[in-house]
């Protein structure tokens, strides 16, 4: 079972000012007509997060599933990722779909997901699939991919883009036969996920299919600069699992409760999802177009993508605004339902605008203020808020929290039974400083400031719960 939260420190970051509450707003109808019929075909290399996009596309009544291709050098390999992905469609009424793997080596190098990420999305006993007697396509991926982008279809890409860049190589002209092609694929204005701190791992895995496809076709891509603001939380699983009302939501519930350590150890964010949400909801997202030159090298810089004004042009997403506003979304689609709420009410709240901070409510009693706070770290951007040898709030990654007890003269004491934290004082910024806190530029304060509502979780900073 998911550890209910018992108490929540919601932080504001829109300058100046708090947002309405998440709950106020309501999505709009999951549903559509079949006037509005969209056809997409989907290449995936069948993760978790692409499991839960998957599932998103099967429960939308406006979309047609054309074909789904396993990318072999992602995560789930290729066996498994066709039977899985078989067994999926058929629990979401598309036991039809074709499904077609590609080829397991990147066009260059020896980069790969870890054999245990591998291991683990390769088998999904904890989620109750139908049987299913049919096999992958014979054509192969490639051959799927080409016969069905036929000038009306999207295409949406959620792993390494191998196989797309092998269909590339056998028709040039593919790219005037996609209208709409968005990819969850690197990191422009932020920093890396892989061993190397700069590139996606989508990538990072293939640099040199990344390189010509960006260069060959007009792509939307969805890097970590968005996901980074919509990371999975405890309370987006307990929504879920309190609307078990499709097959499509069960499962993914039945994933997450099987895979806590993944989902809510922190780090895990909807990358896939989103990028496949923001198809339908591209409002979810703010947006900018830049060229930009991608590395093939097989060196330390493979898959950076990095601005150039002589490179390639794309489109991409630069934020969430409103994260809550795609959980909203996206839960809303899976279980047919209207969700509206998906935060409980805080506990506390601390808003910054952009020079202090200050807190809400101003005084705890004892026992709440002396529980020290801890949470859950997440990826690369942090606030911390600090009354000096009184009280302390802080979230910050991806370093650890300090051990209990100790004390750090640059941020504070501990917090301790019966004190009074009334004056807070604030800094912000990108980067691991666990000390200074003055990596942050204008700029950082001013994402942060768009960074999301008076949540119990701020974008990117994890769950924090005094206990």
């Amino acid at each position: 079972m998911i550890l209910k939260a018992t108490a929540v420190i919601a932080i504001a970051l829109l300058a100046g000012a708090c947002v309405a509450d998440a709950g106020s707003e309501a999505p709009r109808s999951p549903a559509g007509t079949n006037a509005d019929l969209r056809h997409v075909v989907v290449d995936t290399d069948l993760a978790f997060d692409d499991i839960m996009a998957l599932l998103y596309l099967l429960q939308r009544d406006d979309v047609a599933i054309d074909a789904v291709t396993i990318t072999g050098t992602g995560e789930a390999h290729c066996d498994p990722g066709v039977r899985n992905a078989l067994a999926l469609l058929a629990l979401g009424g598309a036991p039809d779909t074709p499904v077609a793997c590609g080829r397991e080596t990147p066009l260059q190098g020896t980069n790969a997901f870890p054999d245990e990420w591998r291991a683990v999305v390769n088998d999904l006993w904890m989620v109750d699939l139908p049987a299913v007697e049919r096999g992958a396509d014979p054509r192969g991926a490639v051959r799927l991919l080409l016969d069905t982008l036929d000038g009306d279809t999207t295409l949406i890409t959620l792993g390494p883009l191998t196989n797309v860049a092998e269909a590339l190589r056998d028709d040039p002209e593919l790219g005037s036969r996609v209208p709409e092609f968005v990819a969850m694929a690197g990191a422009i204005d932020v920093a890396g996920n892989t061993p190397n701190g700069v590139a996606e791992f989508n990538v990072w895995v293939d640099p040199l299919a990344a390189k010509e496809v960006i260069e060959g076709m007009e792509v939307t891509l969805v890097p970590l600069d968005a996901t980074d603001d919509v990371p999975f939380t405890p309370f987006f699983a307990e929504t879920l699992a309190a609307h078990p009302t499709s097959p499509e939501a069960k499962a993914a519930s039945a994933i997450i409760a099987a895979n806590q350590e993944i989902f809510l150890e922190g780090g895990y964010s909807f990358w896939d999802t989103l990028a496949t949400a923001l198809v339908f909801r591209p409002e979810l997202a703010t947006w900018d177009s830049t060229p930009v030159v991608v590395t093939a090298s097989e060196d330390s810089g493979a898959g950076w993508i990095d601005r150039w004004d002589e490179g390639a042009p794309v489109r991409f997403a630069t934020a969430v605004p409103d994260p809550l506003a795609f959980e909203r979304e996206y839960l809303s689609v899976l279980t047919g339902q209207t969700i509206t709420r998906v935060r409980p009410d805080p506990t506390i709240t601390i808003s910054f605008d952009g020079d202090r901070c200050t807190i809400s409510p101003r005084r705890l009693s004892a026992g709440e203020e002396g529980r020290r706070l801890r949470h859950r770290a997440r990826y690369r951007r942090w606030v911390r808020c600090i009354a000096p040898a009184q009280w302390r709030a802080h979230v910050r990654g991806p370093a650890r929290s300090p051990r209990p007890g100790r004390v750090d003269p640059t941020r504070g004491h501990p917090a301790t039974e019966g004190s009074r934290g009334t004056r807070v004082r604030c800094t912000a910024g990108r980067g691991n400083d666990e000390r200074t806190g003055g990596r942050g530029s204008v700029r950082d304060r001013r994402r942060w400031s768009n960074a999301g509502p008076p949540v119990a979780h701020p974008a990117h900073r994890g769950r924090a719960v005094a206990g």
